[in-house]
């Protein structure tokens, strides 16, 4: 055979061949669904096989999963020979945030989601649209059992003082709230909602001078 017949069934096939490659392709079925990921478990498995692998709306399916708040980030795969991966991964809860006697876990973007298992963890009650205020204070606070959440800011008690902690510098504000604790000042409030300002208040017969 010669070169230039061999040339010209090349020239003649590889269109043919490369066709066919992106048929195949672009009419791949789905075949198989595989779940990873620490959120395996809980996600609404879409039923996906038989439906056009490369057709699949990825954004939607990464939407509808995102709906489930326990959810934090989802990654999809699609592999050539017909597998759907589907990566989930969990919030992982830094506190509780009660609201009508009903427990939710708090991440550390200030997200609410339903969570079990979260009896251990911090406690934050009060007006959720500050909850990001709590959530701050109590990564650097590290030990605080309960947080309550006003306009101003988080408030919470330690060592017998109540601490209004106002909406901003609370790294500064806890080495100053560590100084004033062991003062060995009475019983009473301190209130850093002021900047540089700091104001005591003395506990007056079970309240406040």
């Amino acid at each position: 055979m010669s070169k230039k017949r061999i040339k010209k069934g090349w020239f003649i096939l590889t269109p043919i061949i490369l066709a066919a490659i992106l048929a195949y392709y672009f009419f791949m079925p789905v075949v198989e669904v595989v779940y990873t990921g620490n959120g395996r478990e809980i996600v609404n498995k879409e039923n996906l096989k038989g439906r056009h692998l490369y057709s699949l709306n990825t954004e939607r399916l990464r939407e509808s999963i995102l709906k489930d708040r326990r959810i934090e980030n989802v990654k999809l795969f699609r592999l050539p020979w017909g597998m759907v991966v589907i990566h989930t991964c969990l919030r992982t809860p830094v506190a509780v945030y009660i609201e009508r006697g009903e427990k939710y876990g708090v991440d550390r973007n200030g997200v609410v989601f339903q969570w079990e298992g979260i009896d251990t963890l911090p406690e934050i009650r009060g007006n959720k649209n500050y909850i990001n205020l709590a959530v701050s204070l109590i990564r650097i606070l590290g030990d605080v059992d309960k947080v309550y959440i006003t306009e101003d800011g988080p408030v919470t008690r330690s060592k017998g003082y109540r601490i209004l902690w106002g909406r901003a510098n609370y790294r500064d504000k806890v080495r100053k709230a560590e100084l004033l604790i062991r003062s060995g000042l009475p019983s009473g409030e301190f209130d850093l909602r002021f900047g540089d300002l700091i104001i005591y208040r003395e506990e007056v017969n079970g309240g406040k001078g």
